[in-house]
């Protein structure tokens, strides 16, 4: 819409009234808990990147720099966040009689979301060693033997090994 205003001095003052073109971004999540999401607004109207969250992972940023105003965009103009996989650590405390070094311990000591570890006991005990087993509890009570896909968060572990105070001898007759 166009006005025209013939001023006194005899001067033309030309207003033009329009409607602003609206635009649209596609903000994608890439694997994120929350669904994608669609901006639409106005040129030049001040806009803020959704939060996003993914478990196992850190936002990393986006694949392009998010505008701060809406742009004038192209038809299927999309960002995408970018993640970073989170590791996790393992601790190991072994309880034992004898004070076997848990150094030895050939299990893994970090891990992530997208893991799936068995936990196998301590290979390296001797023939009267029996390790009993690893738990999430230091009264161990609650007994763990895998990682699962999907876990999330630092572990402590703590073995438990007991020495059987039987021997085997084995006689040969001569």
């Amino acid at each position: 819409m166009q006005v025209v205003t013939i001023l006194g001095d005899g001067s033309l003052v030309v207003e033009f009234h329009y409607t602003r073109n609206i635009y649209t971004i596609k903000v994608l999540g890439n694997g994120a808990a929350e669904n994608d999401v669609i901006i639409i607004e106005k040129f030049e109207t001040p806009i803020t990147p959704p939060l996003f969250t993914r478990m196992g992972y850190e936002f990393a940023g986006w694949d392009i720099p998010f505008p701060t105003a809406m742009p004038v965009t192209e038809e299927g103009f999309e960002i995408k966040a970018q993640w970073e996989i989170i590791d996790y650590s393992i601790g190991y405390i072994i309880t034992n009689e004898y004070g076997i070094p848990g150094d030895d311990n050939p299990n893994p000591t970090s891990y992530t979301v997208e893991d799936e570890i068995v936990l196998p006991g301590l290979p390296f005990l001797d023939p009267n060693g029996v390790f009993i087993g690893w738990f999430v509890d230091e009264e161990m009570t609650q007994p763990f033997t895998e990682i699962n896909l999907g876990c999330t968060g630092n572990i402590t572990l703590y073995g438990l090994v007991r020495y059987s105070d039987e021997y085997s001898v084995q006689l040969e007759k001569e």
